[in-house]
């Protein structure tokens, strides 16, 4: 064998490495999804078809990876959004299956919903990811009023390490409706209850007037 040939086989090889180890990940955002943060640009964000939940055989899923020099006080969070309407007016749930390495900041699941007065925001900061771990579901819980304009979600990280994002579903658990009935039940029962109690102190007053009784 020639030393071109030796050369040419060499620097095929390599390229055959390179690819095995660099070709799955793309900087390619997943169809619909957006860059977002305070400091997008301090994280790499695209697909990976190496790691992906599930059995399948083929596979992909969206990733957050901090850069270095990543500043702790910023986040990027890799995301998409859409206008609600079969889920407004109810009491809706996204869950979605996250795999995480090396957090040392904090990482998240987040959703939000946005009103034309306000918007909620469910980004775990009470229950926030760390370390490292497996395929875990995790989910957040939010109302769509009637008016809402958008749903938006996604994964945030903010600090050093590496998050995958898979298989997301949004559902719905329960309608507004059904919960402003429950409630005006519970206001009837509450006032039931508090003249019922009235009239008990009323009807004792009288029992025991003229003795030494103190009803508060």
């Amino acid at each position: 064998m020639s030393k071109n040939t030796f050369f040419l086989f060499r620097l095929f090889v390599l390229l055959i490495c390179v690819f095995q180890v660099y070709g799955q990940i793309s900087d390619q955002l997943p169809q619909g999804w957006i860059r977002a943060g305070s400091k997008p640009d301090e994280y790499q964000m695209g697909v990976d078809s190496a790691i992906f939940h599930g059995t399948a055989a083929v596979g992909s899923s969206g990733f957050i990876k901090s850069l270095s020099g990543v500043n702790y006080s910023e986040f990027g969070t890799l995301m998409q959004r859409f206008t609600p309407k079969e889920f407004k007016g109810n009491r809706v749930q996204l869950s979605c299956f996250i795999k995480y390495e090396n957090i040392l900041g904090n990482a998240g699941l987040w959703m939000r919903v946005d009103t034309p007065k306000e918007q909620t925001l469910d980004n775990m900061l009470d229950r926030p990811i760390k370390g490292t771990d497996n395929w875990t579901e995790f989910t957040n819980v939010l109302d769509v009023p009637k008016d809402a304009e958008r749903i938006a979600f996604g994964i945030l990280l903010k600090g050093d390490g590496h998050a995958w994002l898979d298989d997301c579903k949004f559902e719905i658990i329960g309608t507004l409706d059904a919960l402003v009935v429950i409630s005006d039940e519970l206001i009837k029962y509450d006032q039931s209850f508090e003249s019922t109690a009235f009239k008990i102190v009323d009807i004792l007053r009288t029992l025991l007037q003229g003795d030494k009784f103190i009803i508060c």
